[in-house]
């Protein structure tokens, strides 16, 4: 709790200036610097040189920044889904303070417009779709983005069970033996090496991938 005394303390205005639409920065005599919104200012009597209680001021300009804080957030998660991790880093990275983001995650999450499990299953059938990888590099995604690791596991093995893992490494040599002649990676042992190396680097064991080559192609003279 802030100080009655000082809430309640009479502060000269020293200047108001235009700081974004419908916006206006306030710097008091005491040195503090407030964003406060046009009615706001018109609703205190804001002026250069006018006096104005500090407690109002903040009062005024935590609200207004909520409410801006708001808006970003509400067209960000019209455009995907967020993690609260990413809404958190992308609300900072616009100048919204701590206090400010907090309130919003929370006000987001209680009405449900914002939910990591929800997050990842989107982000799990959007990366699966355009991409075949391993479950160890799904759940790294997804802990980059945010999702707790106990839910990034869960949500990934739900995901993909054993046979979509066979699915996906099939998936995934197609993808980059796409060019390649079978008969050069069955003949040449650096190209086969190579076909190796970019199914490990999706994700999948060495083991995994000469497996499948073996399958797919095998070495000449081991048919």
């Amino acid at each position: 709790m802030g100080d009655p005394n000082q809430s309640s303390q009479r502060m000269l205005v020293v200047s108001v200036e235009k700081e974004g639409p419908g916006a206006n920065g306030i710097t008091l005599s005491d040195g503090s610097f407030f964003v406060l919104g046009e009615e706001d200012c018109r609703e205190l009597g804001v002026r250069p040189g006018g006096e104005i209680v500090l407690g109002h001021v903040a009062e005024r300009a935590a609200a207004f920044e909520r409410a801006r804080c708001h808006e970003v957030a509400a067209r960000l998660l019209g455009r995907r889904e967020h993690s609260s991790w990413e809404l958190r880093r992308k609300l900072g990275s616009r100048g919204f303070s701590e206090e400010a983001i907090d309130h919003e995650v929370e006000r987001l999450v209680q009405a449900g417009y914002l939910d990591d499990e929800r997050f990842a299953r989107a982000f799990l059938a959007e990366r699966m779709r355009r991409r075949a990888e391993a479950t160890s590099t799904l759940v790294t995604r997804l802990l980059a983005r945010g999702v707790p690791r106990a839910m990034a596991e869960q949500t990934v093995a739900e995901a993909v069970d054993c046979e979509a893992r066979a699915q996906l490494l099939a998936r995934a040599f197609q993808e980059v033996m796409r060019g390649v002649d079978r008969r050069e990676i069955a003949e040449d042992k650096r190209a086969r090496d190579k076909i190796a190396r970019r199914l490990v680097s999706r994700g999948f064991s060495p083991s995994e991938a000469l497996r499948l080559l073996e399958e797919e192609a095998p070495e000449r003279g081991t048919q």
